[in-house]
């Protein structure tokens, strides 16, 4: 009986502090994140691409609580832009003065500078996976107060990378170019980049059209696109235009070699083919390499696609980011993490290339210098980064549409952008 007594108080004993300590793990309040992306709309395609990222990126940082940023899991919440402002605008409120979040990664080109005054009101960080606008080039960074950062490059950079394919890894050396981009914001912010990169490396611009998206047909604008016979057409549009775009084009019989920017992707491939291909897109990637190779195979198991989806290793770096950022600050307050952010993210700091590498380092004291998967993430005064580019051809011996043939490195395409940027200077200063 003694005997029996002693083993049904250890029973309760281990029952009692068992639960307690399961209580004590349940107890702990998660630092809450914000996510805001287009998952319904025209750029659907892109929330579909990043949010995989952002959740690998969790899922990575929560799997040891002995390394929880402040010792506290990280919770994703989320909002869908509908690629539209006013609900970007409701979104942003909703994860600021409901959720509580501490900061937001996201949103794209299309609503990013609408609730840039609601990141500024709330004192927060705001990190765009997805926003290569070149609006945001002399804004942002902490300057004025709005701390709106990127870990995608500016499209500058990729469209630095779109004239730099076509002048060095084409068949022909190109004498004649053509623009043809919708009449939108990031449309119009890749022609920009186009026209100035043009200039620079002396590749002439003989036809420039911009056209409404989601038209029953092109066929004027594609005869007036090909009168001049331009031998590279730099584009932009959407899945839905392009598939119209080009089986016109393929039916009225044009040559012309397509490059495009991140509009070029599997969704517009698989709308489009067999029509466009051979078509080009140069845009946002991941090197090819053992490290990215194993990240993309933890992403397949959340995505269930086959390779990175785009902007995914954007998303990825963004959420790392602001989880060193918050164990760094030793807070989850908005301003903490925001000051916090670049004394994790470059230089003069050890080079990190995981979550738990960054945070081992920040609890021996070291300063860090987190290298991302899309990138370095070596921001500039306004918070941008130069990240690695990718070129890939739409093609129907890929059952994804698109095949990589190429990369495009930052130090291929510096005197291009550089050449942009003095161009840009110049503009500014004479106006």
């Amino acid at each position: 009986m003694k005997k029996l007594s002693i083993i049904a108080i250890l029973v309760i004993f281990c029952a009692v502090f068992g639960f307690a300590k399961v209580n004590t793990a349940n107890a702990v309040q998660p630092i809450r994140l914000g996510l805001l992306l287009p998952y319904t709309g025209a750029w659907a395609w892109v929330g579909a691409g990043a949010d995989p990222g952002a959740e690998l990126a969790v899922q990575e940082i929560n799997a040891d609580p002995a390394l929880w940023p402040i010792h506290r899991p990280i919770k994703l919440y989320k909002e869908d832009t509908e690629t539209k402002s006013a609900p970007a605008i409701a979104g942003a409120r909703k994860l600021y003065d409901v959720d509580k979040v501490c900061g937001i990664v996201g949103p794209t080109s299309a609503t990013v500078r609408s609730i840039i005054p609601l990141t500024k009101e709330a004192g927060a960080l705001e990190i765009s996976p997805t926003a290569g606008t070149t609006k945001l080039d002399v804004i942002g960074g902490g300057i004025n107060g709005e701390y709106i950062f990127r870990t995608v490059s500016s499209d500058v950079v990729m469209t630095a990378g779109m004239v730099w394919w076509a002048m060095n890894k084409l068949p022909f050396k190109p004498t004649k170019a053509a623009t043809f981009t919708a009449d939108t914001e990031g449309s119009r912010s890749i022609k920009g980049g186009v026209v100035d990169a043009c200039k620079v490396v002396g590749l002439p611009l003989v036809t420039q059209i911009e056209f409404a998206l989601n038209q029953p047909s092109y066929r004027a604008e594609l005869k007036e696109l090909f009168k001049k016979g331009p031998q590279v057409i730099f584009w932009e549009a959407n899945p839905a235009t392009d598939a119209t775009i080009f089986k016109q084009w393929y039916q009225m019989g044009y040559d012309g070699q397509w490059i495009g920017s991140d509009f070029a992707n599997r969704t517009s491939a698989k709308g489009s083919l067999p029509a466009s291909e051979g078509v080009i897109g140069v845009n946002p990637g991941v090197l090819v390499n053992e490290r990215t190779n194993a990240w993309v195979e933890r992403l397949n198991k959340i995505s269930g696609k086959k390779g990175a989806t785009p902007f995914s290793a954007n998303a990825y770096d963004a959420v790392i980011l602001f989880a060193l950022s918050i164990e760094k600050a030793g807070s989850d307050s908005r301003t903490a993490i925001r000051d916090a952010l670049r004394s994790v993210a470059q230089p003069p700091g050890v080079k990190v290339y995981t979550y738990a590498e960054g945070i081992k380092a920040l609890r021996a004291g070291k300063d860090i210098n987190y290298e991302g998967i899309a990138g370095t993430q070596d921001f500039n005064k306004y918070g941008d980064p130069i990240t690695y580019l990718k070129a890939e051809v739409m093609t129907t011996k890929d059952p994804s549409g698109m095949k990589r043939i190429g990369t495009v490195l930052p130090e291929q395409i510096k005197d291009i952008i550089d050449g942009v940027l003095a161009i840009r200077a110049k503009r500014a200063k004479a106006q």
